[in-house]
């Protein structure tokens, strides 16, 4: 079975069964938006994210150019690539749109896999380090950054297992409490196998927390959470998570040193979380 972003995109703009695509037909694309992703990099090249005429500087300056086809910042903690994969599937789930001109050409399948809000524009929080892992920031630098580049939602598909209300949680509510036109969006996590509660991460009251669900056409179908979901409530007994959106065997943008248009199929909730922070975007728009 083969799951294209189109899917997750029907499903998340109203599950119609006509499959249509209700917000992009009436010019709704995340045109004007800005998301911020913090995950391991994006791959440059890649068709979907791949400018022409140039790219923005990828170090700590945080430079911003609104003039970029697709990223506009790249702040990169470390060596700003993107060796894993996550983030380049992510970013392409949220904004991805395939590049035109010179070995630009779409796939046979088209557009099926461009993101969720496709003219939308993307600053890239790279925390990936020099090893294994992650290594996120506080609110500030982090989102201040996200805000400098005119970003409005940050997508973060990446946690550390924990149901408490954590320190990080804090930060990161008093600073959208503090600036209520910026939205962050977390994964859930992956830990819910077997009917396990309070299993999901990043509850802070103020994120949007994502589940994930299946897909149209696999196995139960798209409004049943998948098996591997981490589920709530939150060890202070609140509601988390807040939203689910499909997550299993989503094809999105694949990693490449080199350009490439190909795509990969991954499951988790981290790529049911940034179809929710696309689908905000166009929400805004």
């Amino acid at each position: 079975v083969v799951l294209f972003n189109d899917k997750a995109r029907w499903i998340m703009q109203g599950n119609a069964l006509n499959r249509k695509l209700p917000f992009h037909d009436a010019g709704i694309t995340g045109f004007g938006q800005t998301a911020q992703m913090s995950d391991t990099g994006v791959s440059i090249n890649s068709c979907y994210f791949y400018d022409s005429s140039g790219s923005v500087v990828r170090d700590k300056s945080g430079t911003v150019d609104r003039s970029r086809r697709k990223i506009v910042q790249y702040y990169a903690k470390s060596d700003a690539v993107d060796n894993d994969g996550h983030g380049t599937h992510c970013a392409g789930t949220i904004l991805g749109k395939t590049c035109t001109g010179w070995r630009c050409s779409p796939p046979l399948w088209g557009t099926k896999r461009d993101g969720s809000a496709p003219d939308a524009k993307l600053a890239v929080y790279d925390i990936a380090g020099s090893g294994e892992g992650l290594s996120p920031d506080n609110a500030d630098p982090m989102f201040v950054h996200g805000v400098s580049a005119g970003a409005t939602v940050h997508s973060a598909s990446w946690g550390n297992k924990i149901n408490d209300y954590q320190p990080r949680d804090n930060d990161y509510d008093k600073f959208q409490y503090e600036n209520p036109n910026f939205l962050v969006v977390f994964s859930a996590g992956n830990t819910g196998s077997g009917n396990r509660k309070n299993t999901s991460s990043n509850v802070a009251k103020n994120n949007i927390n994502v589940c994930a669900t299946n897909n149209d056409g696999d196995g139960m179908g798209q409004l049943y959470a998948a098996g591997f979901s981490s589920m709530g409530p939150s060890a202070d007994g609140r509601i988390k998570p807040d939203i689910c959106a499909p997550g299993k065997n989503i094809n999105s943008a694949r990693h490449s040193s080199g350009r490439t248009c190909s795509s990969k199929k991954k499951s988790g909730t981290s790529f049911a979380c940034p179809g929710v922070a696309g689908s905000a975007l166009i929400l805004r728009q």
